[in-house]
């Protein structure tokens, strides 16, 4: 969320384009971006199986529509300001993910859907598939009549 809040700073400050009330600082909605990031990612580590993935997305994507809309509403921001907190908060949110499932190896998402709606394999199953993949590479066996 701080790297949101930076982003989100230094945007504003590059473009300094004023909002429909004149106040300073209108691209990008902050607030947008923010709920982008928060919500989208609560969504993310929370869907540990398919309804549970739908429900948090669709609850997302109202929250999202909500604040998006209130800010129009209220007078602080038009419509390409609230477009683009959208879509820098939706482009660092995908980023944030894809940066932390790299740096450790696999992403909260693949720990969920093994741990719970994926195949079950338990460590007996992966070394029995293991052993199978090996003998297989290693070539023909010694009861093959030549």
């Amino acid at each position: 969320m701080a790297g949101a809040g930076i982003l989100q700073g230094v945007a504003k400050w590059a473009v300094d384009r004023p909002r429909p009330n004149l106040d300073p600082w209108g691209f990008p909605s902050a607030h947008v971006l923010t709920v982008v990031v928060l919500f989208g990612y609560l969504a993310y580590v929370l869907a540990t199986s398919r309804t549970r993935r739908n429900v948090g997305v669709v609850l997302s994507a109202v929250i999202v529509c909500a604040v998006a809309f209130s800010r129009m509403y209220l007078d602080a921001h038009w419509l390409s300001d609230v477009a683009g907190g959208f879509a820098m908060g939706l482009a660092y949110l995908l980023g944030a993910i894809w940066l932390l499932g790299s740096q450790w190896g696999q992403s909260a998402r693949s720990r969920n859907d093994e741990s719970s709606c994926g195949p079950i394999h338990t460590q007996k199953q992966r070394t029995h598939a293991s052993s199978r993949m090996a003998a297989t590479e290693s070539g023909p066996t010694s009861s093959v009549n030549g």
